[in-house]
């Protein structure tokens, strides 16, 4: 339950499913309010009378139906004034009632009349609504803007309130894109972008033939670059080295002996 809560608030789709329901509600509650001004009245004879309860066996309404008429009324008798206990209803007698409609709940009775089992000394039960029924509708009306406000802060909140978290994930997204991936164990290193890395083909390379490989160190056998000679090209010639001064001397000395 806690997960589809968090799931519903701190997602944008699930704000606009909240929105979404809640004006389903104050639409419903608003068409409730049309029809508490629409007051019926019919009469007939009573054909039954069932009281239900909940869970706890606490009552909740009864249903009442009467002869000749298909449509299930519903009359909560802990509403009226004066009190109406279940046995002031025979089967079969004569009722008057007032009642109102809507789109969403069953005929709601506000009003009745009923007659003892002789079918005399009428005494009619009313309730709020049929008393004040500008009150009734009212209320609906009220109750119906404050679901519709909300319903139009869920929108907005779907379409303008950042989610959480959301902000942080972009903040670290161009620094994570920057960051080099990790070689896997056993894989051998990946070249850096722009061209940096372990020259290709020099790694798992078998050895020269006779024995013979590039010498160690930073030089090639080709001189500091390790670049082969193309064709038609004579190879690097290793640096000259000038002698010292008193090696000059020494061989000016052979020299002169040598002449002589």
């Amino acid at each position: 339950m806690i997960s589809l809560t968090r799931l519903l608030i701190f997602t944008r789709w699930g704000r606009y499913v909240i929105a979404a329901i809640l004006l389903v509600v104050a639409v419903g509650i608003g068409i409730s309010g049309l029809g508490a001004g629409d007051i019926q009245t019919k009469t007939g004879t009573l054909n039954d009378l069932r009281k239900l309860v909940d869970d706890q066996g606490n009552y909740l309404y009864s249903e009442l139906k009467m002869d000749g008429d298909s449509a299930t009324y519903r009359i909560k008798r802990t509403d009226f004034t004066p009190a109406l206990d279940s046995d002031k209803f025979f089967r079969g007698g004569t009722l008057d009632m007032w009642y109102t409609t809507s789109l969403l709940n069953p005929p709601q009775i506000i009003a009745i009349q009923l007659r003892d089992e002789n079918d005399q000394n009428a005494v009619m039960y009313v309730t709020e609504a049929y008393t004040h029924p500008d009150n009734v509708r009212n209320g609906n009306f009220v109750l119906a803007g404050i679901v519709l406000l909300l319903a139009v802060a869920a929108g907005l909140a779907g379409a303008f309130m950042p989610i959480p978290g959301q902000r942080a994930r972009a903040a670290l997204a161009p620094a994570m894109a920057r960051t080099p991936r990790q070689p896997q164990p056993g894989m051998p290193p990946q070249p850096m972008p722009g061209g940096y890395g372990p020259p290709p083909g020099a790694q798992g390379m078998p050895p020269m033939q006779g024995g013979y490989g590039p010498p160690p160190g930073p030089y090639g056998p080709y001189g500091p670059y390790s670049a082969p000679p193309q064709p038609g090209q004579m190879p690097p010639q290793a640096p000259q080295q000038i002698p010292s001064w008193e090696q000059q001397i020494r061989d000016q000395q052979r020299n002169a002996g040598d002449q002589g």
